[in-house]
């Protein structure tokens, strides 16, 4: 049986278990057009959306490392 395609929030999410050094490799991997084998089943559009998750996402870290300096 075939496990099914994840989502985008499931994709998001997974990603996000590996910390932050992880997604911003992960970002740039999904910038340079690198395949990642979590996302496969994910169509183009969906891919591109978890690609914008991540980097909110990350906005939002960075913002936060900022100001507790």
């Amino acid at each position: 049986m075939l496990s099914p395609a994840p989502t985008v929030d499931d994709a998001v999410e997974r990603l996000c278990l590996d910390g932050c050094k992880a997604v911003r490799r992960y970002i740039q991997q999904m910038e340079n057009n690198s395949p990642l084998d979590l996302l496969t089943g994910l169509s183009p559009t969906e891919k591109q959306r978890v690609l914008q998750e991540l980097r909110d996402i990350m906005e939002v870290y960075e913002r936060c490392e900022l100001s507790e300096e």
